[in-house]
């Protein structure tokens, strides 16, 4: 859920064929955490519990440099 405080999931519509990149900016710019998903998986879950409050940017870059971004509340 948005706005989220311990953990958030991303819900992939087809299982996913390969890794793809996963990174989590704060408002300046500045990568504050980075993962990658798992092939053959339709759900990928995040810890945040770390992060302080505030507005943050999600960026997920597919193998073939595919980039979508997304806002993230943290309470």
């Amino acid at each position: 859920p948005n706005p989220a405080d311990n953990y958030f999931q991303l819900n992939w519509e087809n299982q996913l064929t390969e890794d793809n990149q996963i990174k989590i900016f704060n408002s300046l710019g500045t990568t504050i955490l980075e993962t990658t998903t798992i092939s053959g998986q339709n759900l990928t879950e995040i810890n945040i519990k770390n992060l302080p409050p505030g507005i943050y940017f999600i960026s997920i870059t597919e193998i073939n440099k595919k980039q979508q971004m997304l806002k993230l509340i943290i309470e």
